[in-house]
């Protein structure tokens, strides 16, 4: 190891950069408007890609209808997309999801499931229908495409 490399590992000058750091977010953070035109711009990176909005959740039931029917742990979503909806059953096993769902318009589509731990293929039977197990719980959407087209769900925390 070289001087100049020790010099970069000295603990001296790893506290030294740590104080610089927190004097520079304390006297100049990032604006939150830079914050979030970043995160939108990163939402643009392939606009070739439709969306799948979600149009229905089980989670925002009127409290009043939940209290008749007691705790559901069960999620059901469901995306729409021209041409393209997408059903989902999502069941809480501890720290992982798994999902059933079912896609219509999507016909011999390549699939795949975005989380934070990756990437996993999803393979849908002929009628659709799908399952992916051990899904680590956090946020997610669903990927499409074929040859011509795209297709995303929007990201949603399950």
């Amino acid at each position: 190891m070289t001087s100049r490399d020790e010099a970069l590992t000295d603990p001296v000058v790893d506290a030294l950069l740590a104080r610089l750091r927190e004097a520079g977010l304390s006297q100049d953070p990032v604006p939150a408007a830079a914050l979030a035109n970043a995160a939108a711009a990163l939402e643009l990176r392939d606009l070739d890609t439709a969306l799948a909005a979600l149009v229905a959740d089980s989670d925002d039931v009127d409290e009043a209808l939940a209290l008749v029917r007691g705790p559901q742990s069960t999620r059901l979503l469901t995306f729409e997309a021209p041409a393209v909806v997408v059903e989902l059953q999502v069941v809480p096993a501890g720290s992982v999801r798994q999902l059933e769902g079912h896609v219509d318009g999507a016909d011999g589509w390549e699939l795949s499931l975005e989380h934070a731990g990756g990437v996993l293929p999803v393979t849908p039977d002929e009628h659709g229908r799908f399952r992916v197990d051990a899904v680590p719980a956090g946020r997610m959407r669903l990927a499409m495409r074929d040859g011509a087209h795209a297709v995303t769900t929007t990201w949603v925390t399950v």
